[in-house]
C-alpha cells in the first residue's frame, strides 16, 4: 500500500503533464491588457530564469553575468514594482533584494553584508526580480508600437496557461526578433516566457 501511494505520488506530475492543455478563450487584446498589469499581481513562489548569453565575470558586473549566462533559481514574495522581496539562489548561499518604496536593501549572504539604497537610481544593473515572468512580461508588453498575436496554449508550472507573441513595431530599433509569453487564464498573469533575438545578432 505505502508503495503504491508512493509510485501514485511521483507519477503525478508526468500524469498531469500528459493531459491536452485546454484552450484558454481570451481575446488576444484582453490578454495583452491584462499582462501589461501581471506586475501588479499578489503571489509568491519560485521560479527560473535560462539565459544563454555569456559574459565575462568581473566585479564591476556584479551578479550579472551568473543572471544571464545560466540558470537562476528564485524565490519571490510580490506585492508590486514597489514592494517585493526575490531572493537570487545559488549552491554557495543567496543574494537577496527587498523593495519597501524608496528603499531598496540588498543581502549578500557570502559576505554576510546587507546594502541599504534610498531613493532611484537613474540607472543600475539588471537584477533577479527582473527576470520574474510576471514583472518581465509586464515591462516588455508596455513596450512601444509592440503587436500582439496569440500563441498556442501550453501547461506551465501545471497551469493551462495562454500564449502570447510580442512583436516590436519597429524591428530597425531593437535586435529582439520576439518575445513568446504565456499568461495564467483566470488571473491573466505573465507566468512564463521567451526572448528570441535574430541569428546574426545579440539581444539588448
Amino acid at each position: 500500500m505505502v508503495a503504491g501511494v508512493t509510485a501514485a505520488l511521483v507519477s503525478a506530475p508526468a500524469l498531469v503533464s500528459a493531459l491536452p492543455v485546454g484552450d484558454a478563450g481570451l481575446d488576444v487584446s484582453i490578454l495583452l491588457d491584462r499582462v501589461r498589469s501581471s506586475d501588479r499581481v499578489v503571489w509568491s513562489g519560485y521560479g527560473e530564469a535560462r539565459g544563454d548569453l555569456v559574459l565575462p565575470d568581473v566585479e564591476q558586473l556584479g551578479d550579472l553575468p551568473e543572471l544571464i549566462s545560466g540558470t537562476t533559481r528564485l524565490r519571490a514574495w510580490w506585492r508590486g514594482p514597489a514592494e517585493h522581496r526575490v531572493d537570487a539562489l545559488s549552491l554557495v548561499g543567496e543574494t537577496g533584494v527587498v523593495v519597501h518604496g524608496d528603499s531598496t536593501w540588498t543581502w549578500e549572504s557570502a559576505d554576510n553584508a546587507a546594502t541599504q539604497v534610498r531613493g532611484q537610481l537613474a540607472a543600475r544593473l539588471p537584477r533577479g526580480a527582473d527576470l520574474l515572468a510576471p514583472a518581465l512580461g509586464a515591462r516588455l508588453s508596455r513596450s512601444d508600437g509592440v503587436r500582439a498575436e496569440p500563441l498556442p496554449a501550453r501547461r506551465v508550472a501545471g497551469v493551462d496557461a495562454a500564449g502570447l507573441r510580442l512583436l516590436p513595431g519597429d524591428p530597425g530599433r531593437t535586435t529582439v526578433e520576439r518575445v513568446d509569453l504565456w499568461a495564467e487564464p483566470r488571473r491573466a498573469w505573465c507566468c512564463g516566457w521567451s526572448c528570441m533575438p535574430p541569428a546574426s545578432r545579440a539581444p539588448r
